[in-house]
């Protein structure tokens, strides 16, 4: 018998040792290949790393450019808000300067109005009075030194009115235009009896009789110009709205007991056509026409009425008109007794 032994690198410790070797090599192949995947991903981190921190950089490059286009945005918007504001400001301090001088304005026509309204009684009363001197001159010379001796007073009388509104008015243009009284102790009879007196020719030349009620003096502390405005403008209202050949009454009384303070009524009685409700409602006011129509065609500015209110009321006084249409018109003020 023959036995065949086969070679040693096909034996079984041989075909261990190859399964050996070759788990070996296996092995190592793959820690190679772990190695070389492992190095490249490394580089490619260090790639990438290289990469997130030159984008960071220009990123952070980028928010530091616009955090300051920001802060010079934020800056500007600020400078815009305060030059608004303060366009705003002067626009407001324009527009209160622009009413101010509005203001300004309508009370200089206001002043204007109420003195040209002042001026045209005294005026048309230096016109009648002149008139009158030179009828009686051209009817009977003989008679114009007497003319001029009896009307030559009332003549200087009213140039002094005129004399003393136009002071009134630089007065108040010196004081701010505000009213100023200079208040007096004076009789209130003797001021009716200059404004009966300022009167008359107009009252003559229609045929309208002036009754002036005084019984007794009646002292008052009142600025005396002033109430004289008062007066002169019911009285010249009461002829210029009376058709001719009637009657106007000027009184005074004092006021009820019960009155407190106690007060001075002055009233005005005519008997022209009288006020409707509505006409009362607004006859003091400012520029107001009323129904009633001057009886020969008079001028009238509307202001008349609105300056007794306010002078009136300056003194503590109060105004008032009773009247029913067709029945004439009794216009009333009264003043704190004292």
């Amino acid at each position: 018998r023959i036995t065949v032994r086969p070679p040693w690198y096909r034996t079984g410790w041989a075909y261990a040792l190859w399964i050996r070797a070759g788990g070996v090599m296996l092995a190592g192949g793959v820690r190679f290949g772990v190695h070389l995947q492992t190095r490249r991903l490394a580089a490619r981190n260090r790639m990438l790393g290289r990469l997130v921190d030159e984008q960071t950089a220009e990123i952070n490059a980028q928010k530091r450019s616009l955090e300051e286009v920001v802060v010079s945005l934020e800056a500007a918007y600020e400078e815009v808000q305060t030059v608004n504001e303060n366009l705003l400001n002067t626009n407001h301090a324009l527009e209160e300067r622009t009413d101010q001088l509005h203001q300004a304005l309508e009370a200089n026509k206001e002043i204007l109005g109420i003195t040209a309204h002042d001026l045209k009684n005294p005026l048309g009363g230096i016109i009648g009075l002149a008139e009158m001197i030179l009828e009686d001159a051209r009817a009977d010379a003989s008679l114009a030194y007497e003319s001029v001796e009896d009307n030559l007073p009332l003549l200087k009388d009213e140039a002094e009115r005129v004399l003393q509104i136009i002071k009134d008015l630089l007065d108040r243009h010196r004081e701010g235009e505000e009213l100023q009284l200079r208040k007096a102790r004076v009789d209130l009879g003797g001021i009716i009896t200059s404004v009966v007196r300022w009167n008359t020719k107009q009252a003559v030349d229609k045929g309208i009789s002036l009754h002036a009620d005084i019984e007794e003096p009646i002292l008052v502390e009142v600025d005396e110009v002033s109430i004289q405005r008062v007066l002169d403008n019911y009285v010249s209202n009461a002829i210029k709205y009376s058709p001719p050949q009637r009657n106007v009454w000027i009184e005074i009384a004092r006021g009820a007991a019960s009155d407190t303070p106690p007060v001075i009524r002055v009233s005005v009685r005519d008997e022209g056509p009288g006020l409707t409700e509505e006409d009362k409602q607004k006859v003091f006011g400012k520029m107001q026409r009323l129904s009633a129509k001057p009886t020969r065609g008079e001028h009238s500015t509307g202001l008349g009425l609105y300056i007794v209110k306010q002078l009136v009321e300056a003194h503590g006084g109060r105004v008032g008109v009773e009247s029913e249409p067709g029945k004439g018109a009794t216009f009333w003020f009264s003043l704190p007794a004292g």
